[in-house]
């Protein structure tokens, strides 16, 4: 398994989604922010699910979705330790923008985020 945020894990995740026959439209702009608690933001970046799935390091221009967690959060998510559903209700992840865009591809992003083990 590949660390969660490492430039292995990135690497992986752009090849991941490249491979995705996705057609959305308009496209959904998913942009994740990881903090760590004593250092501020460490980490941004996107994914961009239109006619098919481009990830991106850094911050979106106008994205339909931010999410943003702490760094043991967003490793959790991403490996199957947690879900979204805990994580918010706990206020571990917050989730702005247009949630019914993240509900329509919410199973799609989480077969692929979850791809990159």
């Amino acid at each position: 398994m590949v660390e969660f945020g490492s430039a292995a894990w990135f690497d992986r995740l752009t090849s991941e989604a490249a491979s995705l026959t996705i057609d959305r439209s308009p496209a959904v702009v998913i942009e994740q922010t990881v903090t760590d608690p004593g250092a501020g933001e460490i980490d941004r970046w996107h994914l961009v699910v239109g006619a098919g799935v481009t990830a991106r390091r850094g911050p979106a221009t106008g994205p339909t979705i931010t999410l943003m967690c702490d760094r043991a959060t967003a490793a959790a998510l991403a490996e199957g330790r947690d879900n979204a559903q805990r994580a918010i209700a706990t206020g571990r992840l917050r989730v702005g923008g247009d949630l019914g865009a993240l509900i329509d591809v919410a199973p799609q992003i989480a077969a692929l985020i979850g791809s990159v083990r």
